[in-house]
């Protein structure tokens, strides 16, 4: 496919793409982060930390996203789903670790499902490390909350919550 970039972009792109890779381990800075993540999938862990009763754990979002939703975010390269589920649930003052995970279904995001991206989540879910105690910001639930982010959060709990009472298929794709 053609592109509308000479040359001299071209060589520019590669040497920035290149120094990104190999000296920034792979950070893009926020302003070219946006734009990159509309070319590029990007792998995205959702951490439904559960219990032995199948209550999982869900925290509040007051920004663009305004609701309940999963925990989670993006990988960084390199980085294992163990270290992004780590990295995250200590983002976001959960827990300092989470154990026992199981991929239980991946979802990759198609236009319009996203507001800036088309990342591929994987849904895992696991145990927290230790105790998680509730907060204005952080709940444990049964039911799926009424005012959960709309963003395929529902879907990836209802399948959740049917691998929980048995239905545990291998990596579903949603």
């Amino acid at each position: 496919m053609p592109t509308s970039l000479t040359i001299a972009e071209q060589t520019e792109l590669t040497r920035l793409l290149g120094i990104v890779a190999n000296k920034d381990g792979g950070f893009i800075p926020d302003p070219a982060y946006r734009p990159m993540h509309k070319l590029v999938p990007w792998p995205a862990v959702e951490v439904l930390i559960h219990n032995e009763n199948g209550r999982f754990v869900l925290t509040y979002r007051d920004d663009e996203f305004k609701g309940w939703h999963i925990p989670g975010g993006y990988m960084k390269p390199n980085e294992s789903y163990q270290g992004a589920c780590n990295r995250h649930v200590r983002k976001e003052k959960i827990a300092e670790a989470v154990t026992n995970l199981q991929l239980i279904a991946t979802h990759v995001w198609r236009a319009g499902e996203h507001p800036y991206s088309y990342p591929i989540s994987l849904i895992i879910a696991c145990k927290a490390v230790g105790e998680v105690a509730e907060r204005d910001d952080l709940k444990w639930f049964e039911e799926i909350p009424q005012d959960i982010i709309p963003q395929q959060h529902p879907e990836f709990l209802a399948h959740f919550q049917k691998w929980f009472k048995g239905d545990q298929e291998s990596a579903a794709i949603l």
